[in-house]
């Protein structure tokens, strides 16, 4: 997107505002002019960037960081080559905000460079932040796809041109998220009635509002529409449901040394999908059955 300064905006939505922290191991910064080679510097926090950040990261994918770089192409970086040359080369024509966000100072306070460590930092912590992001299926060239419903989508490039809208190559819109995820509320409401039953596994970072959105759903539900849980084995799911087709939410799934009961939920989750029958022996040598169909909806930090 271009705003009336032609600046590319391609962080439309900052897990963080930009902040002015100073590095414990940077001097103050004094009130004089800014450019380069100024004595004006402004700071960010560990990990964030700024809105005006010409490089999208788009996520990670075993050793692979995945960005689109100011000249809107797709590169896939490994930690290690996060280098200052290579920085150098994402961020284009856009090198005084390196200056500017991430400035290495002198002794007497002048900008004399840029920490390619700390934007190296920056931008892998924000890959991190956007979770897994496979790259197979998701790149189409420039020339003319259709998308999902059918229609007839253009690449140009650097832009997209549809019939709903043009927009520039990168991530989808946010808006996306929230369409999936009421999908997902109505597939809740139809559970059993359904022959498929969604699955959502929601990520973000330490205080982004996950436990927040699960109490919104719980309102959205009401007390007696939803199992919402954040401690739970897969046969307290189960024996909690019996007969119910009642969406399953479940919070802070996070891995642990031990994983085999967060994997026999994930199994659970799996089998609700396509409606799997349980079967459980009993002390008694008498089998319980159970058939399993809930839209279940997984929150953590890490998938």
């Amino acid at each position: 997107m271009t705003d009336p300064g032609g600046e590319n905006i391609v962080r439309m939505a900052l897990d963080k505002a930009e902040q002015v922290a100073r590095p414990p191991d940077e001097p103050p910064a004094d009130s004089g002019g800014g450019g380069l080679g100024g004595e004006r510097r402004s700071f960010l926090g560990r990990g964030d960037l700024p809105h005006t950040c010409p490089v999208e990261p788009l996520g990670v994918f075993g050793e692979m960081f995945w960005y689109i770089d100011a000249l809107r192409q797709l590169r896939g970086l490994k930690a290690k080559e996060h280098s200052k040359l290579i920085l150098t080369g994402l961020f284009g024509t856009h090198l005084a905000l390196l200056y500017d966000a991430w400035p290495r100072v002198n002794k007497e306070g002048k900008t004399v460079g840029w920490r390619a460590e700390a934007v190296a930092e920056a931008l892998m912590v924000a890959c991190s932040r956007r979770g897994v992001w496979d790259v197979w299926g998701r790149v189409r060239g420039s020339g003319a796809w259709k998308d999902a419903e059918g229609g007839l989508v253009f690449h140009c490039g650097d832009v997209i041109i549809s019939a709903a809208a043009h927009h520039h190559v990168g991530r989808p819109r946010p808006q996306v998220d929230a369409q999936l995820l009421l999908g997902w509320v109505c597939a809740g409401l139809l559970g059993g009635a359904l022959d498929w039953r969604p699955l959502v596994w929601i990520t973000g970072d330490k205080a982004t509002g996950k436990s927040t959105l699960h109490q919104v759903l719980h309102a959205v539900f009401g007390d007696d529409g939803i199992l919402s849980v954040s401690d739970v084995s897969a046969a307290g799911i189960w024996q909690k449901l019996g007969h119910s087709t009642l969406p399953v939410a479940i919070d802070e799934l996070e891995a642990e040394e031990d994983n085999r009961k967060a994997q026999n939920v994930i199994k659970l989750a799996r089998q609700a999908a396509s409606g799997g029958v349980i079967l459980r022996g009993g002390a008694d040598h008498a089998a319980t059955e159970f058939k399993a169909r809930s839209c279940f909806l997984f929150s953590s930090i890490l998938v």
